[in-house]
């Protein structure tokens, strides 16, 4: 792994909470980063995958906390 400079640090260092602002955060930050190394579309498409990426993870994380078969277990269940 090799070191990176002050400007090229992980940006992700947050727990999502299932709420908009902490995506529009990352969205910003997103921009922020990348805004001199790619197109503005591609930066769109990027936002938009990433927040559906994240709308699932609450989706489904939703869904399973509220499943029968959830309560008590220590494991996901599947799919």
């Amino acid at each position: 792994m090799t070191a990176l400079s002050d400007d090229r640090q992980p940006m992700f260092h947050t727990i999502f909470t299932a709420h908009p602002l902490p995506v529009r955060r990352a969205h910003g930050l997103l921009r922020q980063r990348f805004t001199s190394l790619a197109e503005p579309d591609a930066l769109s498409r990027l936002e938009l995958a990433l927040t559906e990426v994240l709308d699932s993870i609450c989706t489904r994380s939703i869904d399973r906390a509220n499943s029968a078969s959830f309560a008590g277990s220590r494991e996901f269940p599947a799919p």
